[in-house]
C-alpha cells in the first residue's frame, strides 16, 4: 500500500489538480519513516514528499528532499522520477546524479526510460544535440514495446517538447513518438490549450515539427483541406496568427 501512496503523490504532481494534491497529501502521512525488510520506505516517502512540494510551489524545499537521496541505494524508481523533477526545476548536475544512479542496474523499462529521457533533454539544455538524440532514441527503443509513456507526460515542459519535435524525422518509432508529442499538449485548466479540442491538440503537436502542412495531413490520415481547417480554428482560438505565435502561445 505504502508504494501505491507513493504512485499517487506522482500521479497528482503531474496532475497538479488541487483536489487530487489534497488526497495524495493527506496519505503522505501513512508511509512508513522507517526502512523495513529491506523496504527503503524512507525514500519513498521522501521523494513523494518531494514531488508535492513541487507541484505546491515549494521548490527549494522540493529540490532539498531530492538531493537527501543521492547516494541511497536500492531507490531506482525514486531516483528517476525526482531526476525529471530536479531538470524541470534548473538543477541539472543534481537531475543527472539522480538519472544516471537510477541505471546503476538493470531496472524495469519505466524506470530505464524516465531517467534515459531526463539525460536526453538534458544534453539537448546544454547544446549536445547528437548526444540528446541518441539517447531519446535508446529511450523509445526500451519504451516502445510496452508502450511506457508516464515520461512524457511528467515532462511536458518546453525543452522536452522542442527535443521531441526536433528528432520526429529521424526516429525508427514515429508513430510512438507522435502519440508522445500529443500527450505532451495535455492542456491544464485555464491554458490557451484548454479550448483545443483532441484533434486540434494533436495537430498542435505536429505544428511543433519541421513537418510541412501536406505531411502532417498525411501522418494524420486526413486531407489537406481537414488539416488547415483545423489550423485555422488553432489560430483562432489562440488569438495568433501562425505556427511559431501557436506554439509560443501555450508554453507554460
Amino acid at each position: 500500500m505504502s508504494v501505491a501512496r507513493t504512485m499517487l503523490a506522482f500521479s497528482a504532481s503531474t496532475l497538479g489538480v488541487d483536489t487530487v494534491l489534497t488526497v495524495a497529501e493527506a496519505a503522505l502521512t501513512r508511509i512508513p519513516d522507517v526502512d523495513t525488510h529491506g523496504v527503503p520506505w524512507n525514500s519513498y516517502k521522501t521523494a513523494s514528499r518531494a514531488r508535492l512540494a513541487e507541484a505546491r510551489g515549494r521548490h527549494q524545499e522540493a529540490i532539498d528532499a531530492a538531493a537527501s537521496v543521492v547516494g541511497c541505494e536500492h531507490v531506482p524508481m525514486v531516483s528517476a522520477v525526482l531526476s525529471g523533477m530536479c531538470r524541470r526545476l534548473d538543477q541539472p548536475e543534481l537531475a543527472e546524479q539522480l538519472a544516471r544512479q537510477a541505471l546503476v542496474t538493470e531496472n524495469p523499462c519505466y524506470i530505464e526510460a524516465y531517467a534515459l529521457l531526463t539525460l536526453a533533454v538534458l544534453g539537448w539544455q546544454r547544446g549536445d544535440r547528437e548526444q540528446a538524440h541518441r539517447d531519446l532514441e535508446t529511450l523509445l527503443v526500451v519504451a516502445h514495446d510496452q508502450q511506457v509513456r508516464y515520461q512524457f507526460v511528467d515532462n511536458t515542459d518546453p525543452a522536452c517538447r522542442d527535443l521531441l519535435a526536433a528528432h520526429l524525422p529521424t526516429t525508427g518509432h514515429r508513430q510512438f513518438l507522435e502519440e508522445a508529442l500529443v500527450l505532451g499538449e495535455r492542456p491544464k485548466a485555464l491554458s490557451p490549450a484548454s479550448a483545443l479540442t483532441p484533434r486540434e491538440l494533436e495537430v498542435l503537436a505536429h505544428l511543433r515539427t519541421a513537418m510541412t502542412s501536406k505531411e502532417i495531413a498525411d501522418s494524420m490520415g486526413v486531407s489537406l483541406n481537414t488539416m488547415k481547417t483545423h489550423q485555422r480554428s488553432i489560430y483562432r482560438k489562440l488569438a495568433v496568427a501562425n505556427r511559431r505565435e501557436a506554439i509560443r502561445a501555450v508554453r507554460p
